[in-house]
């Protein structure tokens, strides 16, 4: 579709301003909030002020369009009160070419993959101008712009609506541990308390060296940062090991294993399932006993309650570490089986809920590409 339309460079579409250099000296308790790139980003991110005078082109106002070429790369409408822009992010002034900004920040949002590939700079990346003045977008009437923008605003909206359902599921699950069993700080319920140590047949952790490494290999070394939300993630980065140094190191473990990172990034969690796997001193693996359920073991595992005991027991201040002895002595509030039975059921029966929905947003991710290859590939 885009053949048939006009195609523009970026820098003769629109003036892009890039913010002041405010030094930390200049930041203040009162006046305009500085925007900089995390506040683009992370919505919650500290805000700094600046009380002092700056020129008219550095003001932000409610609408105005942002982006941010230097770290983190995007597009933003600015839907805040009156700000100052600090550097690394342009502030867009349409007063070359006629455009709806939302087409604006959605074609120009496609185009920052492109953009990316003329990225500088090994630990702060960023958009020389010149490569981001030559970028070439298509520009359509008015109307049509407008038209494509509504298209894609409705798809979006979809998309947003389903990652919140999704959201909700996941706090739904959180919420059913609590009313069934109360906060494990308090333990309203009175259940009975037990180290893990008398809910486990055993628990160890992996390999103190590093195994001899076979990028050919069938096997993997995985540590921590492999466990992610009950399962094994291998990635193009994971240590490969031959055969031989699987049998040398690999440790006898179950479904009823669970993994937990003890190092670095506390308290992430997965259960093993056959994977061909040794684990790295920073995973230590639970064996379960017969009086504790998976799901509801994953539950105690995977919260705030055994990450801030985690956070409390660890050795180190800068990368954290727990030892074995204190995952033994973990307390677990132990409600009878058969109550944890039936919350890992309805668990269940929420994941069910929560697959289904994230194969529709997979859907819907899939028609918005499509959509936005039709406009503007």
């Amino acid at each position: 579709m885009t053949g048939k339309w006009e195609r523009v460079r970026l820098g003769d579409a629109a003036t892009f301003v890039n913010g002041m250099a405010f030094k930390p000296t200049d930041w203040d308790t009162t006046g305009l909030p500085i925007i900089r790139i995390q506040n683009l980003t992370e919505g919650r991110s500290e805000i700094h002020y600046f009380s002092g005078s700056c020129p008219e082109k550095y003001l932000v106002n409610q609408g105005d369009v942002l982006i941010s070429w230097s770290a983190t790369l995007g597009v933003y409408i600015w839907n805040n009160e009156k700000a100052v822009l600090n550097q690394h992010i342009f502030k867009v002034v349409f007063d070359k070419l006629e455009f709806d900004k939302r087409y604006f920040v959605y074609i120009v949002g496609q185009k920052i993959n492109e953009m990316s590939q003329n990225t500088h700079g090994s630990t702060m990346k960023h958009i020389i101008k010149k490569y981001f003045d030559a970028i070439e977008i298509p520009l359509p009437p008015l109307d049509e712009q407008k038209r494509i923008a509504d298209v894609l605003d409705k798809a979006s909206e979809l998309i947003k609506k389903r990652k919140e359902q999704i959201r909700l599921m996941d706090q739904l699950a959180k919420s059913l541990f609590i009313e069934m069993f109360g906060d494990p700080v308090e333990n309203p319920m009175g259940w009975d308390v037990k180290p893990l140590r008398q809910v486990t047949t055993k628990i160890g952790d992996g390999l103190h060296g590093t195994p001899e490494f076979d990028d050919d290999g069938q096997y993997f070394f995985i540590n921590g940062n492999n466990l992610e939300k009950g399962k094994i993630v291998i990635t193009n980065s994971t240590n490969r090991v031959s055969y031989t140094e699987y049998v040398k190191y690999k440790i006898d473990l179950t479904e009823r294993s669970l993994l937990v990172s003890i190092n670095g990034t506390l308290g992430k969690t997965a259960f093993y399932a056959n994977e061909n796997v040794i684990l790295g001193k920073s995973a230590c693996y639970c064996n379960l006993s017969d009086e504790i359920n998976n799901c509801f073991a994953y539950s105690i595992i995977h919260s705030e309650y055994f990450v801030n005991y985690a956070m409390k027991a660890s050795t180190a201040s800068t990368i954290r570490n727990v030892s074995l002895h204190s995952m033994r002595e973990f307390p677990v509030p132990l409600p009878p089986l058969s109550l944890q039975n039936e919350f890992a059921d309805r668990i269940d029966a929420i994941e069910q809920q929560k697959a289904l929905l994230q194969d529709g947003l997979a859907k819907m991710e899939t028609a918005y590409k499509a959509l936005m290859q039709e406009y503007f590939g």
